[in-house]
């Protein structure tokens, strides 16, 4: 979620997620993706989660 081009409820429920996943042990961006998502959704927002992955030398790299 971008929330520097969102509107305050957007930007609200970004900040929620990020403050709720410093205290949630193994909130991963997966899980943080989704909260938000669940967050838009009952507010009335559109929003989809990207997955993204990257292969490098040492393994692949996924992220939400």
């Amino acid at each position: 979620m971008a929330a520097g081009e969102a509107g305050p409820v957007v930007q609200t429920v970004c900040w929620a997620v990020r403050r709720a996943s410093l205290r949630v042990p193994g909130a991963t961006c997966l899980v943080q993706a989704l909260s938000g998502w669940i967050m838009l959704q009952r507010r009335h927002r559109t929003a989809r989660i990207e997955l993204g992955v990257d292969k490098r030398p040492d393994g692949l790299v996924a992220h939400a």
